[in-house]
């Protein structure tokens, strides 16, 4: 394989591209792998995807080292051939890289990333994270929560929300108090805070919650 990469022939196209030696020419004889060797090592370049490869090709190969994007795909090119299990992380493409990220709108989380894969945490509720996501890291906690980006009505209960640092009219503003069960969401509001931090409350004071 290496003494036909290395000849004239190949190199001037008489022979087709890299995907029509690798497959018509020889049938496998020679690899994707060896062609990626010579590329690699003659030319400094990796682009497979320029010789012709697909994707599915080149994840077939498994070269060690070689990640989708070092093959020279693109993240619509990885998209599109919906390989199981393949993540746009695990091709090779940063956080950063995702369609929309700078817009505040890329699924980081659903392209495979994780909560400390982010360049600042406060992207993270609208990179497709969730509290759980965050608490679940080694490096945060439901304290850095509100940084995260996420207010009241992202936590499971007034206790969770309260953890992170809301205060009792925060929460009691943040969950809809036309939803569900009223009662039981209001008990459970105010039994998440201490007597004092009712009653210094500006709901109380304004009278939401009735006389005392």
């Amino acid at each position: 394989p290496q003494e036909l990469l290395e000849s004239k022939t190949y190199a001037d196209g008489t022979l087709g591209n890299a995907a029509d030696v690798v497959g018509p020419l020889t049938n496998g004889y020679v690899t994707i792998e060896d062609v990626y060797n010579h590329m690699s090592g003659v030319a400094g370049s990796t682009d497979l995807n320029g010789q012709g490869f697909s994707v599915q090709q080149v994840h077939d190969a498994e070269i060690e080292g070689l990640t989708l994007k070092g093959a020279g795909f693109d993240i619509q090119a990885v998209q599109t051939a919906q390989i199981e299990g393949v993540t746009l992380k695990g091709a090779g493409f940063s956080i950063t890289d995702l369609p929309g990220f700078e817009l505040g709108n890329a699924d980081a989380k659903a392209a495979g990333f994780s909560v400390t894969d982010l360049p600042d945490i406060a992207d993270a509720k609208t990179a497709g994270f969730t509290v759980a996501d965050l608490t679940a890291s080694p490096e945060y906690s439901i304290t850095d929560a509100r940084d995260a980006g996420f207010d009241v009505s992202d936590f499971d209960g007034a206790a969770d929300a309260k953890a992170a640092g809301f205060n009792f009219d925060e929460v009691w503003d943040g969950f809809d108090q036309g939803t569900g069960n009223y009662d039981a969401l209001n008990e459970g509001i105010v039994l998440a805070f201490s007597p004092q931090e009712l009653l210094e409350s500006k709901t109380y004071a304004d009278g939401t919650l009735g006389n005392a």
